[in-house]
């Protein structure tokens, strides 16, 4: 089986680029781990938290692959120890991660935050997760629809991040990976560029994972604003050798 990645970090129209992404893979344990994060600006050295979240989940996965929930979450709960060691009363840095690894043929997905992570099949979404922000709990509650959480007023306000005393990132186990699947890890400054629909067609016309974020940069370029956000992304597509 072959996993063709690519991905994109651009600046938009902020001083510095927060977004951090990160491929590691191992032939010899048959491992791979792909991770994104978002350092939250306002709260200092964004960058720098975010380059701490990709590393530390990232490394340590590969030096120790393992897909149980348990140690997945501890990996979270490592690169949060590093970022609250860097912390100062005047730098409460902090970042958002998501990242999706892969061992012996299965598959799982672990966040915290709002960089999101997708699995496509058959023109379809077979996961997506959940931001962990005020607006995702309005729809849980039914007062709003998903598709109103971009632009939502509070969208930035999230209940967890790394850089918190308390870390609880969501795992969830994703079973084998299948040709044809396709994947896609992105801050909020893509998503809420790109909707679901967007993300579909595009993968359905693209031949590589390049192709498919590029035509998606694409739209962004085409719709944003000169002040836009930190976007980020990264794509991964299954196929046989």
């Amino acid at each position: 089986m072959r996993f063709a990645t690519a991905l994109c970090r651009e600046q938009g129209g902020r001083k510095e680029n927060e977004d951090s992404l990160l491929e590691l893979r191992r032939a010899e344990k048959d491992a791979f781990a792909l991770v994104g994060a978002d350092g939250l600006g306002g709260h200092g050295n964004g960058l720098l938290a975010s380059q701490t979240a990709v590393k530390a989940i990232g490394e340590g996965f590969i030096q120790q692959p393992c897909l149980e929930a348990e140690y997945l979450t501890e990996l979270f709960q490592r690169a949060n120890q590093e970022i609250l060691s860097m912390q100062s009363p005047t730098n409460q840095m902090r970042s958002t991660a998501a990242a999706l690894f892969y061992h012996r043929g299965r598959l799982a997905a672990g966040y915290i935050g709002d960089t999101r992570i997708y699995r496509f099949r058959g023109g379809k979404i077979l996961y997506q997760s959940k931001d962990h922000s005020v607006p995702q709990m309005e729809v849980d509650a039914g007062e709003i629809t998903p598709e109103e959480i971009r632009f939502h007023p509070d969208r930035n306000r999230l209940f967890r991040a790394l850089g918190e005393e308390s870390c609880r990132p969501t795992i969830t186990l994703l079973g084998r990976a299948r040709p044809k699947d396709a994947f896609l890890i992105c801050t909020d400054g893509f998503w809420e560029h790109v909707e679901e629909g967007v993300m579909l067609g595009e993968l359905k016309s693209s031949k590589t994972s390049q192709e498919w974020l590029e035509r998606m940069k694409t739209k962004i370029c085409g719709k944003a604003s000169p002040s836009i956000d930190n976007y980020s992304a990264a794509a991964l597509r299954v196929s046989w050798f």
